[in-house]
């Protein structure tokens, strides 16, 4: 299928709706304006995002090297994200999108993908757009070479230090897959959780092939899933280990999974 829509992309566009911004896709709350520049470059720490009046479906070629939410608001309506965006300079913004559809776009490795954006109810070829973009890596699970880690002793619930697994499948609803992919979710994560040899210690794995991840994971992570397995409820959940104490939530949208993750923290 991939294969076909790289054949469709590389036809000719009667101008349809630009997808791919090349200036700054919304108002900038606390930064000047932007001079207009292509985004075709997109780091470890910035966020793509695509603010459009219509739903599309995002594929990015080859998969596996970006993280792509979809956020849907009503008309109308507008959304405030603070983070640090392509083509941004590199500086810390909030900016305000108010279409109905937005897309979140973020680095999990280095490389170079295409990403092809396919209109829902495509009548005609021309409509497909794709952009390359080169990655200068991510945040993605990429784990380290295996090293003990010795857990914690917490002296107080304050005390107690974070670590977070996060269990999906690809059978899981969009708007829990989306939760555990935000980017308000990855930064909390990484901002909140126990640093190990410079990594934030939380885990986000796929049901489906827990086996593989064990094989690469930190000993703790490995003797952490084999102790709460035997009662580890079906569908997307977050385990939650705070020193001795393990918790187990259900993952049901970005707000949900967010709002659990401060209450373990204690925030």
């Amino acid at each position: 299928m991939i294969s076909a829509l790289l054949c469709l992309a590389i036809l000719p566009i009667d101008d349809p709706p630009a997808v791919f911004p090349a200036v700054p896709p919304a108002v900038v709350v606390d930064q000047p304006p932007l001079q207009p520049q292509p985004i075709d470059k997109l780091a470890a720490d910035e966020v793509l995002v695509l603010a459009l009046p219509q739903r599309i479906a995002l594929l990015a070629v080859p998969e596996g090297l970006v993280d792509i939410q979809e956020t849907q608001q009503d008309s109308g309506a507008s959304i405030v994200i603070r983070s640090r965006f392509a083509g941004g300079g590199g500086r810390v913004e909030r900016r305000r999108f108010e279409a109905p559809f937005i897309y979140e776009i973020t680095a999990k490795a280095a490389g170079s993908v295409e990403l092809i954006a396919v209109p829902y109810g495509l009548t005609d070829p021309k409509q497909i757009q794709r952009q390359r973009i080169t990655l200068s890596g991510g945040v993605g699970p990429t784990p380290p070479a295996p090293s003990p880690v010795t857990p914690p002793t917490p002296v107080g619930p304050n005390a107690a230090e974070l670590r977070v697994l996060l269990l999906l499948d690809q059978s899981d609803s969009a708007e829990a897959q989306a939760a555990a992919s935000a980017v308000p979710v990855l930064q909390w994560l990484d901002a909140n959780c126990l640093q190990v040899e410079g990594r934030a210690q939380w885990r986000r794995w796929d049901r489906s092939a827990v086996e593989a991840s064990l094989a690469g994971a930190p000993p703790i992570f490995e003797k952490l899933y084999k102790e709460i397995r035997p009662k580890l409820p079906d569908g997307p959940q977050a385990v939650i280990c705070r020193g001795a104490e393990v918790s187990i939530i259900e993952i049901r949208d970005r707000e949900q999974l967010l709002a659990a993750l401060k209450t373990a923290k204690g925030q």
